[in-house]
């Protein structure tokens, strides 16, 4: 195989619902100069059978099963398989636009850029969803701005630059995004933000685990980064993997609903 310019590296735990979608979104890229590696962490759904599916239309696919979850340690194993001269982490439940590889070849064509994480849109246009990406970008940029920056989602970096600060840190199940964004940033390799919208992000966790705890989860994260400098290497409540947003959704209450019930109880009681 020629050598790529990107390896698009794709950590899977229990995805064979999403994956395919992803996968969709590459066959159908403008530019082909990648290849594709999905290192599945010990999945007991189909999500190892739909990659398969997929080896004679994907370009250069590789599946490497990693034998344990860990989304660290997955990415690690992928970049050691990768050839290309770009290693790009990306979430399985991503959906590129079909010109995002030919825009980050743009990009990182007059060298100047070694490590960057694109902007993204949302995965629905409901409206909360809409300023949660807003609020979360207009983050990304703040923090850059205060010379504490944040990378997540999509992550492209020079392979040769990943290997010099040892990859991701595999004690981590959170944060190991900005973990790298600090170790790159201690040897002097700045984060580039791609400021155009390359990739549909996916806010099923924030669907599934309820606005405000997902907030409230996140918010953790980013204040400890933006006052210490450092990301906790865990949060509770945060579960890796495909399989949560398969179980048994538990009745929710909201604030408005329960503030919209009261109010009708106390006027019929008043009138």
């Amino acid at each position: 195989m020629e050598k790529p310019l990107f390896s698009i590296i794709i950590p899977t735990l229990n995805e064979e619902k999403f994956l395919p979608k992803l996968l969709d979104s590459l066959i159908a890229q403008s530019d082909k100069d990648f290849e594709v590696i999905v290192v599945d962490g010990a999945s007991v759904d189909k999500t190892e059978e739909v990659a398969q599916s997929y080896s004679k239309r994907v370009p250069n696919l590789s599946i490497v099963r990693a034998g344990k979850a860990g989304v660290s340690y997955q990415k690690n194993l992928g970049a050691a398989r990768a050839v290309g001269e770009w290693v790009a982490f990306v979430d399985a439940d991503v959906i590129f636009y079909s010109y995002c590889i030919e825009r980050m070849r743009s990009f990182v064509a007059d060298g100047n850029c070694q490590f960057f994480t694109p902007w993204f849109s949302p995965d629905a246009s409901i409206t909360s969803d809409v300023a949660v990406s807003l609020v979360t970008l207009g983050v990304y940029e703040g923090a850059l701005m205060v010379k504490k920056p944040l990378a997540a989602g999509v992550v492209g970096v020079k392979k040769e630059l990943f290997n010099t600060v040892g990859g991701f840190d595999e004690t981590r199940t959170f944060g190991e995004d900005y973990d790298l964004t600090q170790k790159l940033g201690n040897i002097g390799i700045p984060l580039s933000i791609i400021r155009e919208t390359l990739y549909i992000h996916s806010l099923r966790r924030y669907r599934e685990q309820g606005k405000m705890r997902f907030l409230q989860m996140y918010a953790k994260g980013i204040l400890r980064v933006l006052i210490t400098g450092h990301s906790p290497k865990h949060i509770n409540g945060y579960e890796l993997g495909g399989q949560i947003y398969r179980k048994k959704k538990r009745p929710t209450r909201s604030v408005l609903r329960v503030f919209q019930k009261g109010y009708k109880k106390l006027l019929k009681e008043i009138f």
